[in-house]
């Protein structure tokens, strides 16, 4: 399971680059700095929250990971630890 806080910082770096590249487009196709400047500050704060929701909600998904299946597997150990005369699962 991933950090908050790896989330956070992967999501500030990801913004970094993804907002310069937004205003640089901007300013290609208007060679306006101010609309530029101000679809860097926009970008920046809207995709930056979207982005941090996305990762956290991958958080609770279990599909393409191992989280599921180990935790499946300490549950059965777990079962077995505690009832008298019976072996874990192989």
């Amino acid at each position: 399971m991933e950090r908050k806080v790896r989330s956070i910082v992967k999501a500030l770096t990801w913004r970094v680059t993804a907002t310069i590249t937004t205003s640089l487009i901007v300013f290609g196709l208007t060679q306006s700095v101010e609309l530029a400047g101000k679809a860097l500050v926009l970008d920046a704060f809207i995709k930056l929250f979207l982005y941090y929701l996305h990762e956290r909600g991958w958080t609770k998904i279990e599909w393409g990971t191992n989280e599921g299946q180990t935790r499946a597997y300490l549950d059965g150990l777990q079962y077995y630890a505690f009832r008298k005369g019976s072996q874990p699962p192989r």
